[in-house]
């Protein structure tokens, strides 16, 4: 009896000691499955944070460049008597081309809308009380400003202000133009990331003062938070690691994680409810616990099967529990080519996006190199995110373009991420694709129209000053020739009285269209004011020169355009007057003093005429120069 005492004592023992041991592993298993919970949602939080990041970069990308069309234009056309005319169809064609614009307005000193890319009714509303307003008119820069959200006095919708200081020609203020981008669009966007029904997405300025908030109550919009609120905490906290904290709008325990752009200092904070987590977690737990209460009754029975039993249960969730952690980075969104890279940048996983964007099967890029691929497309690129990532930069980012399989070239944007192993070392990257083939064609597109005259369609001013300091450097260290044809209409004031100005513009047209199909690819042809117009002719010298010059004017005589008051001849002409530099000490300045001067003594000699500076003494251009 002693003997089955003792043995039935050492296995109520043993039976004891393997439901320990097993309601132990139960919970060591529970705590690192909430653990990966918690994992999960930070990687989560991140992503999502640095994707609203980079959609606000872009919305504010396009606000400038509508914003320097705009400034453009008013530079090229400041005393025109259609300016505002021009102006407004500038406006509604930027407007069409970023749909996420609220509107583009040109406000005047006084805080007077001058012009708007919406209805004119709204010209008789005075915005001199608004943040942006004080702000340009009281600063010099003529940086970007983001201002607080403003309601529109027209339509009562909410916008984010990008706007921009305009300077008068003595460099006092004039103005302010002001693309505002639509609060509806930024917060339709944050609705696309799953944040729970608890969650929130907040955009604020880097001095803390809130742009928008998703849910969107609107009295946080433009209240800079205090600095003592844990929230901003977060907000300017360099780690990226998610963080727990109160919320003060809605007393919410959330987990949080942050963003500030590089290019634009917004910041951007992606939280998620901590009890929706857990409350998540505990609806899948809840099986765990039902299958480990019953594994416990079998344990009573066969201890020696629980034993076996538990411990290929621990193998098996430690081996899942490694996997869950290596896949977590890569697997985490569906819509971007998610892929893991080695230390040399070979692909070790490939997401199934990689179909959809690169017209590739996954399983056929695994084992080929990232890098060499950017390298072949853009190798500054290459180079420059090695420096980054030797620098321990947390992301670098790299836009190339790359030829797909069925010949369809697209243009790709790629963020690289370090994969840390525990003791803090680099182990491998992450990479994350987009394909920005739309917008680049759309960025494109833009640029095309901001450096091109709306009229004839030549190149307007501000293009023809960056391609004559590219060419003038080009010729400096060539040592090239470089010549410089200036145009003028002859008696196009009094065309303009005989005909109206709408013949004008179609006079323009057509001497605009002549002097294109005059010149090589390699020449550039730009309006430079008016009815006059200005063409480089890089590697060209001064006989050549004279050669395209009379080839203009010939062309535009025999389109035969009637013009009665132009005597003798009875129809359009024009007057051209050459300069070149072949050989000599370069001086801009003087070239287009010589070119100028040419073309004015054209003009007294009788019009109709080409005219090279060359032949005129150096006293009619000096001083110019």
């Amino acid at each position: 009896m002693p003997v089955k005492r003792s043995f039935l004592s050492r296995t109520l023992l043993a039976l004891l000691c393997g439901i320990a041991a097993f309601i132990a592993l139960g919970i060591w298993g529970e705590y690192a499955t909430l653990k990966a919970n918690y994992q999960k949602l930070e990687s989560h939080l991140l992503q999502t944070a640095q994707a609203v990041g980079q959609h606000v970069d872009d919305s504010v990308e396009l606000a400038e460049l509508a914003i320097a069309t705009i400034e453009a234009e008013i530079d090229e056309n400041r005393n025109g008597e259609d300016r505002l005319v021009e102006l407004r169809k500038v406006m509604r064609q930027q407007q069409q081309w970023a749909d996420r614009l609220e509107g583009i307005v040109y406000i005047d000193k006084m805080g007077g809308i001058v012009v708007a890319s919406t209805s004119p009714k709204i010209s008789a509303i005075n915005v001199s009380d608004r943040d942006y307003f004080i702000h340009h008119k009281n600063s010099v820069s003529l940086g970007t400003y983001i201002g607080p959200p403003i309601r529109n006095r027209v339509n009562g919708e909410w916008a984010i202000s990008v706007s921009r200081r305009i300077n008068g020609p003595n460099g006092s203020f004039e103005g302010v133009v002001l693309a505002s981008i639509k609060l509806g669009h930024l917060l339709e966007f944050f609705s696309r990331f799953d944040v729970g029904a608890d969650g929130s997405i907040l955009l604020a300025r880097g001095d803390g003062l809130v742009l928008a908030r998703l849910p969107f109550p609107e009295k946080v919009l433009g209240n800079r938070m205090p600095a003592d609120d844990p929230f901003v905490k977060i907000l300017q906290d360099p780690d990226p690691h998610a963080q727990r904290f109160l919320s003060k709008v809605d007393g919410t325990v959330r987990l949080a994680a942050s963003y500030q752009s590089p290019r634009s200092g917004v910041l951007i904070a992606a939280s998620a409810s901590e009890w929706e987590m857990i409350a998540d977690w505990m609806a899948r737990a809840k099986w765990r616990w039902m299958f480990g209460i019953f594994m416990v009754a079998l344990a009573c029975i066969l201890t020696i099967r629980w034993r076996t039993q538990a411990e290929l249960r621990a193998e098996s969730e430690a081996k899942l529990h490694q996997r869950d952690e290596e896949f977590q980075l890569i697997a985490e969104a569906s819509a971007d080519l998610i892929e893991k890279l080695s230390m040399d940048g070979t692909r070790q996983y490939v997401s199934s996006s990689a179909q959809r964007i690169l017209g590739r099967n996954p399983e056929d890029l695994v084992g080929t190199n990232i890098f060499k691929e950017i390298e072949s497309a853009q190798a500054r690129h290459a180079a420059e995110i090695w420096k980054k990532l030797e620098a321990g930069e947390a992301v670098s980012r790299v836009q190339y373009s790359m030829e797909r399989l069925d010949g369809k070239v697209l243009w790709l944007d790629t963020s690289i991420s370090p994969l840390k192993d525990p003791k803090g070392n680099v182990s491998g990257f992450v990479a994350i694709t987009r394909d920005v083939t739309r917008q680049k064609a759309m960025q494109d597109e833009l640029d095309i129209l901001a450096n091109t005259d709306a009229l004839t369609g030549l190149a307007n001013r501000r293009a023809f000053d960056i391609r004559f300091e590219s060419l003038f450097r080009e010729a400096e260290e060539e040592a090239k020739p470089l010549s410089l044809l200036m145009i003028d209409a002859d008696c196009f004031k009094q065309y303009n009285d005989s005909y109206g100005h709408s013949a004008g513009d179609d006079c323009l047209k057509a001497i605009a269209a002549a002097v294109s199909g005059s010149l090589r690819a390699t020449d550039l042809a730009a309006r430079y004011g008016g009815e006059e117009i200005a063409i480089l002719l890089p590697g060209t010298g001064e006989a050549s020169a004279a050669l395209v010059a009379e080839k203009i004017r010939r062309r535009i005589e025999r389109l035969g355009i009637r013009h009665e008051a132009n005597r003798p001849w009875g129809r359009v002409t024009i007057s051209i007057g050459i300069g070149s530099f072949e050989g000599q000490a370069l001086d801009p300045p003087l070239l287009f003093a010589k070119a100028d001067s040419a073309l004015y003594e054209a003009k007294r000699r009788g019009r109709n005429r080409t005219l090279l500076a060359s032949t005129l003494s150096a006293d009619s251009f000096a001083s110019t120069g």
